[in-house]
């Protein structure tokens, strides 16, 4: 690329507990050869021992700032990606851009919320690679706006935060090198918005959106997202079915009564179809007088 300029990319990853997947160490040791020879110069920075999300994400887009990255590119420490998909964003035209990400649930739920005047591109409200390629086909394009995404792997221009940094609100945080605090943006700070908490890539998107920017979604950049998952050879034990489906059995059981878990355990195996654990409780006889055993109750919790 000699006589030509590259492309300064940050790649921000925020590692609280100090680790990345394989996946993600394998993905960016392969795309460097190719990123390099089409005009990109990537520089890797990971945050770790940062619990606070939100708090790593701002320090992230001020590295970035104080760097004078052209772009800061976050990339989740559970991703999965190519070369040809980090290439993509970033040699994109607009200036907020991001792959789609699935959810870790089943069925496949991809990562964004499409504007109302799109939700006809979908069945029952799930984001689904089905629907996303009905909603592409539909705008016969593979960049599409939408009303929010996720950051897990998302391309932010440096002229966004330098726009967001002229009305946003600061702080001080410490250098995690120099441990001098340096002024830092709230960029990504989670709140409540219209009587909706939003976490810290919504009030990004919201606050971009804002300033009169797109938020996109390159449909051709499907990102994998590493996470747990069982192999089940004992569908009697539904611990491992999707959080979605436990969600009001949980509420139920944190509230319920002796009387009121004969009902809980109703829905339960209705829900999921499979047939109760039939383990003797220990020091529980209300709740075995009822059909509901300890591990029953410990199951959903």
């Amino acid at each position: 690329m000699s006589g030509k300029s590259m492309m300064k990319v940050l790649v921000g990853t925020p590692a609280g507990r100090g680790d990345v997947s394989t996946q993600y160490l394998y993905s960016f040791i392969a795309m460097m050869g190719d990123v390099i020879r089409n005009g990109v110069e990537p520089h890797l920075y990971t945050l770790s021992q940062e619990s606070l999300l939100p708090r790593g994400r701002n320090h992230l887009a001020q590295v970035a700032m104080r760097g004078k990255f052209d772009k800061l590119f976050f990339i989740d420490a559970d991703s999965g990606w190519t070369a040809t998909d980090f290439l993509r964003l970033c040699g994109s035209p607009f200036p907020i851009v991001a792959g789609v990400v699935p959810l870790k649930v089943f069925p496949i739920t991809l990562n964004y919320l499409p504007f109302k005047h799109d939700e006809k591109y979908f069945t029952n409200a799930a984001r689904s690679l089905e629907g996303t390629e009905r909603m592409r086909l539909g705008h016969n394009a593979t960049e599409i706006p939408v009303a929010f995404t996720g950051t897990a792997f998302m391309c932010i221009d440096k002229q966004v935060l330098f726009k967001m940094a002229e009305t946003e609100d600061t702080y001080q945080y410490p250098n995690p090198y120099t441990g001098e605090l340096e002024t830092h943006w709230d960029f990504f700070g989670a709140r409540p918005v219209k009587n909706t908490y939003y976490s810290e890539d919504w009030v990004f998107c919201h606050k971009a959106r804002e300033l009169g920017y797109d938020i996109r979604i390159n449909t051709d950049v499907r990102i994998n997202h590493v996470g747990n998952y069982t192999y089940r050879i004992n569908p009697t034990m539904p611990v491992d079915m999707a959080p979605e489906i436990f969600r009001p059995l949980m509420c139920s059981v944190a509230s319920s009564t002796y009387e009121e878990l004969a009902l809980v355990e109703k829905f339960a195996k209705e829900t999921i179809k499979a047939p109760p654990i039939q383990t003797k409780p220990l020091n529980a006889p209300k709740a075995e007088a009822i059909g509901v055993s300890n591990d029953s109750v410990a199951n959903t919790q």
